[in-house]
């Protein structure tokens, strides 16, 4: 049996169809929502590119990141918060320029 996020049918109407985001997709499949991203483009599933990852704000960035870090009770490394995150850590890594900046900006605000 297909994974249902390597099905074009089920990712078209749950994208499109729903309004699923990337990252709802990830929850419902229970994968990083860069699975179901990569997956949609190796099947050719199109994207609405106004609802790109970039319009994610700073502050939820920064707010998830010190939530990664309370589960830790210490700062993540780029790794823990890819795997503990809402976000990945290359999100954080654009929007900041290096990871060591995006945690220095969280820890700003803790």
């Amino acid at each position: 049996m297909t994974k249902p996020y390597k099905d074009p049918e089920v990712l078209e109407r749950l994208y499109w169809d729903e309004g699923m985001t990337l990252e709802e997709l990830g929850e419902k499949f229970a994968v990083h929502h860069t699975t179901v991203q990569q997956s949609m483009k190796r099947l050719g599933v199109p994207r609405d590119q106004s609802r790109r990852p970039y319009q994610i704000s700073e502050e939820d960035i920064l707010d998830d990141i010190n939530g990664a870090w309370d589960q830790l009770g210490r700062r993540p490394t780029a790794r823990e918060y890819d795997r503990l995150g809402r976000y990945s850590d290359g999100t954080a890594k654009r929007r900041f320029g290096r990871w060591n900046l995006a945690l220095e900006a969280a820890e700003e605000l803790r």
